[in-house]
């Protein structure tokens, strides 16, 4: 489902103050649906470099799949990370082993069953966001916009201007 939020409520986490304290390592990955594994492991490993001050070096363009996996591993292993996946999850998480450090991994998706895959990996919690009823969302929309709740009066001024 999509518009509920997922990817605010990740980026909060992602940018959050003591996340960034928590962590030695916090990487975004933005995947679209037509994802080249190998690009995607480039991407991370870059990002890698960047977080820890580093240049990423130029053989990283040569590396193979296989080759990516094992670098990423390496570079993660003695690290507490936060890896954030935004919309996926599939076969990468192979690259991503239970490291006994406290490392995370943030996934959003839209579907259950690749939520629910994350289990395969290790223990996992599935919070799944639900709509808000139009009362609710009103409710948000009026302490979000106007730092209050629903101000007598305002509902029905608002839904005019919005229709």
């Amino acid at each position: 489902m999509g518009v509920l939020g997922k990817t605010t409520l990740a980026r909060k986490v992602f940018d959050n103050h003591g996340t960034k304290e928590h962590f030695h390592c916090c990487i975004w990955v933005t995947v679209s649906e037509s994802y080249n594994m190998e690009e995607l492991l480039k991407e991370i490993k870059k990002q890698y470099y960047k977080v820890m001050g580093k240049t990423a070096p130029e053989e990283i363009n040569n590396f193979n799949l296989i080759s990516l996996v094992g670098k990423l591993r390496e570079c993660l292993q003695n690290k507490r990370c936060v890896v954030i996946f935004n919309d996926f999850w599939g076969t990468i998480k192979h690259a991503f082993t239970d490291n006994n450090e406290g490392s995370r991994i943030i996934a959003t998706t839209r579907n259950y069953n690749v939520a629910s895959s994350c289990k395969e990996f290790s223990i996992v919690h599935i919070h799944e966001i639900q709509t808000l009823t139009p009362e609710k969302a009103m409710e948000l929309f009026c302490k979000r916009a106007f730092k209050y709740s629903i101000i007598e009066g305002c509902q029905p001024k608002l839904e005019q201007l919005s229709a």
